[in-house]
């Protein structure tokens, strides 16, 4: 007796007339069988770590969430002249200085006042190098470059900052020690001829929060408005004006984002070192944090059917989050598998015309659907290996997101699945 594990005919009915149109004629469609009790198996594990540079905006802040536990973004930055051959005067009283970035207008978390510290980077930054969330600069932990230390400052994202009744773009500005615009004033001449001998002798900036239950902030570090700006006065001059310097930060400026999580204390301790069971419920967590990985043991069973043609795969994997409105699950979740070669690869079904393979979060449903016809019909051929489905985060290297998911073995009548119909 032929026993086909975790196979369950649920209907034979006629299917919608558009299921499998682009695997085979429409009017070839009878003999079909549709099942949505195929055996998933779901486990979740720690991502890859993630490059982070020359992205759109970097990450600053720390989020606690009760389930993912602990997240920390801390930024890296070079600051550039903003012209060539700068001459300062030679008798001068620095007023202020001030680290300003532009919100990107995004956040996870809840955007309270934070306070922030701010050190010198002590290596070598290059752009024809990657960054990745796991890479941990040098810096100059002796000295925090903030004027006053601990200061809080405010987060509006959405709000005008208003800067001697001028009207500027959402930011934060953080002020700097004065003795930071003394000593970029007073160096050597020949460290401000280019960009060149600049960054050889101030390789840049270390900025993180020290607020824990905060927000992680997006900010667009490329924006003419992100800058360092010294304030200062000529005292050569009888009636000294405040003029000012400013330090660009732009787009051919080194920038990239650490991540930090800890998820010690939450049901997530110990995934670092070991995968977590997703029989009941499994996650996934942008910026280098969870993935999830769905594998179908009994999949090649359906050859003992003979020749079948796989009309339709859905893949439908059910959010089970709480309070989505506080937590918000990711717009999207990607699928990729590993190759021959054992290199992450998006599914056929990601680059054909034919049908979208969908994968954004439909709130009203509460759940990710995919069509992975074309993945389910090649790994049957043998024309790919049946390595499993990672489930990835998108945008994740610009957004600290994270979403609960239904396991396979879910308790609730909402169940990760996979959906066939198919035909001999």
């Amino acid at each position: 007796m032929t026993v086909f594990v975790g196979i369950l005919f649920v209907g034979c009915e006629k299917p919608e007339n558009s299921i499998g149109l682009e695997l085979q004629p429409g009017d070839d469609l009878l003999g079909y069988f549709v099942s949505d009790t195929t055996t998933l198996r779901a486990s979740s594990l720690k991502e890859d770590s993630l490059r982070t540079d020359e992205l759109t905006s970097i990450m600053l802040g720390n989020y606690t969430d009760p389930i993912f536990g602990k997240t920390r973004a801390s930024a890296v930055a070079q600051i550039k002249l903003s012209s060539s051959n700068v001459v300062f005067p030679e008798i001068f009283e620095v007023d202020s200085v001030v680290l300003s970035m532009v919100y990107s207008g995004q956040f996870y978390g809840r955007p309270v006042p934070q306070a922030f510290q701010v050190f010198k980077v002590t290596e070598d930054l290059y752009t024809d190098t990657s960054y990745f969330t796991n890479y941990r600069v040098q810096i100059d932990e002796t000295k925090d470059l903030v004027a006053s230390q601990g200061a809080i400052q405010e987060i509006s994202i959405n709000d005008f900052s208003i800067v001697d009744g001028d009207s500027l773009q959402p930011q934060v500005r953080i002020p700097l020690d004065i003795d930071l615009g003394n000593e970029l004033m007073t160096a050597d001449p020949s460290v401000l001829v280019d960009n060149i001998v600049f960054i050889e002798y101030f390789k840049g900036l270390y900025i993180r929060s020290l607020t824990e239950q905060g927000a992680v902030v997006n900010y667009d570090l490329v924006d003419s408005d992100s800058k360092l700006t010294i304030f200062y006065r000529d005292l050569d001059d009888e009636t000294p004006d405040t003029l000012s310097y400013v330090f660009n930060i732009n787009s051919d400026c080194v920038r990239f984002t650490q991540i930090e999580h800890d998820y010690s204390a939450t049901v997530l301790s110990g995934i670092e070192n070991a995968e977590v069971d997703g029989t009941e419920l499994n996650y996934v967590q942008s910026a280098a944090g969870i993935k999830t990985i769905i594998q179908f043991p009994f999949l090649e069973d359906y050859k003992s059917f003979g020749n079948i043609t796989i009309n339709k795969a859905e893949l439908i994997i059910p959010v089970v989050d709480a309070d989505i409105s506080r937590y918000s699950p990711q717009s999207l979740l990607f699928l990729l598998y590993k190759n021959e070669n054992g290199d992450n690869a998006l599914l056929p079904d990601q680059n054909t015309g034919s049908h979208s393979i969908g994968g954004n979060f439909d709130e009203s449903s509460m759940f990710y659907k995919y069509n992975i016809t074309r993945y389910v019909q090649q790994v049957l051929a043998g024309e790919i290996p049946d390595t499993g489905i990672y489930v990835v985060s998108n945008s994740a290297g610009v957004t600290v997101n994270r979403v609960v998911l239904a396991g396979p073995g879910s308790t609730s009548d909402n169940k990760m699945r996979l959906e066939l119909t198919f035909s001999e």
